[in-house]
């Protein structure tokens, strides 16, 4: 980096001498108080303790011991911020006190995680791609420790022998119940260190044991196979997402999306399982275990996509190691509250047409029995009908002739 001299200050130089020139110079200078600053925050921030942007209590318990913890983020920011400072008109540092406040301001909550300038999606790409490599990598090392633990239960003749006693009587049911537990669990937990990890821990073990129940009750692989083709899928879009590309207009770069390397990884990795269905038949997937499998990869695909996106919106840099949990209590919440909401409101839709056809066929007979009424009551029949109309629903009421008193 080019620093500017004191011999030689930029307040002392012609505007056309700086217009002139385009040099890189060192944040303290043109802004002498930064680095205090800057150094003033991180303090008062250790101190205090406060809560990350997004709730987490983690940094509520923060200790000498953990010296960096309260000021990663600042000191991101103002590397960042440092790289790219230019000096390129008059107008330099106006624009550069403006950058500093905004970069000092990292310290603070937001207002929208939409419109967050500190969330990954804002920030440059070398920040964009190395939390896309951690954020699917931790759900990656997490799949790979559940098919890990599922080929040595399912194939190691010793863990066979000592475990299979009780796996084989545990029902999928029950162990569906205990994966379920501990996602809520989880869930419940994902903002309190460490206990959120001790959490995670027992979530893939239920995850595992789960898998090797289904093996065992329906005597096939198809959960070892499902776990390392997840396992291979994950790492696939880790790999792809971090590409940096150009956009349409091919002025501007940037990283693959999420959508699209999640379908590049889907034929990248079906590719190979298909090749071994080819080649081995029904010892490894009958055909059906195969359809369903690559059925219910689509909608894995999609959801990691879909969660990958909206991730890089909300969390801070320094949030990767929550996010990779996101994946699994985001979609507990999902199927908790949409899907409920979604099929409530198709059986209120069904519900609500069905007695509106009942009722529309109850007055249709109503009608019917007005126009046949006999001579003697036909009057009082026809002043029943007037007021009974006014309180019919437009939208149940049939034609208005069905309707009309006779004179």
């Amino acid at each position: 980096m080019v620093v500017v001299h004191a011999s030689s200050p930029l307040a002392a130089r012609t505007p056309d001498e700086v217009a002139s020139s385009t040099r890189t110079v060192s944040l303290e200078e043109l802004h002498p108080h930064v680095t205090a600053d800057t150094r003033a925050l991180v303090h008062i921030h250790k101190a205090l303790g406060t809560t990350t942007r997004h709730g987490s209590v983690f940094f509520q318990n923060v200790t000498p011991s953990d010296p960096g913890s309260g000021s990663r983020r600042g000191r991101a920011s103002v590397i960042h911020l440092q790289r790219q400072l230019t000096v390129t008109a008059i107008d330099t540092y106006p624009r550069l006190h403006l950058r500093t406040r905004v970069a000092l301001a990292i310290f603070h909550t937001g207002i929208s995680p939409l419109d967050d300038p500190f969330a990954v999606a804002n920030l440059p790409l070398d920040v964009q791609r190395r939390f896309r490599v951690k954020l699917l990598g931790g759900l990656g090392l997490q799949l790979a420790c559940v098919s890990l633990v599922v080929a040595l239960l399912s194939f190691a003749s010793v863990f066979g022998q000592a475990l299979g006693w009780w796996l084989g009587a545990l029902n999928p049911f029950v162990a569906l119940g205990l994966a379920a537990a501990s996602l809520l669990l989880l869930t419940c937990l994902q903002h309190q260190f460490p206990l959120n990890d001790m959490a995670l821990l027992v979530f893939t073990a239920a995850q595992a044991v789960l898998c090797v129940s289904i093996d065992l009750h329906t005597a096939s692989h198809v959960m070892v196979t499902a776990s390392f083709y997840a396992t291979g899928a994950i790492v696939a879009v880790a790999m792809l997402s971090t590409r940096v590309v150009s956009d349409a207009s091919g002025q501007r770069q940037q990283l693959v999306p999420p959508f699209r390397a999640a379908a590049m990884a889907y034929v990248v990795t079906t590719i190979p399982l298909l090749v071994v269905h080819g080649c081995h038949g029904a010892a490894v997937l009958t055909t059906l275990e195969l359809v369903a499998l690559l059925a219910a990869s689509v909608v894995g695909m999609v959801w990691v996509a879909y969660e990958t996106m909206c991730l890089t919106k909300r969390l801070s840099p320094d949030e990767y190691a929550h996010g990779s949990t996101l994946f699994y209590t985001d979609a507990l919440l999902f199927g908790v509250a949409v899907v409920p909401a979604i099929v409530g409101n198709t059986i209120t839709s069904s519900t609500r047409c069905g007695i509106g056809c009942w009722l529309q066929r109850r007055m249709r007979r109503s009608a019917s029995y007005v126009r046949h009424a006999p001579t003697a009551s036909k009057n009082r029949l026809q002043d029943d009908d007037v007021v009974t109309t006014q309180h019919i629903p437009s939208r149940f009421s049939p034609s208005a002739t069905a309707f009309e008193p006779r004179r």
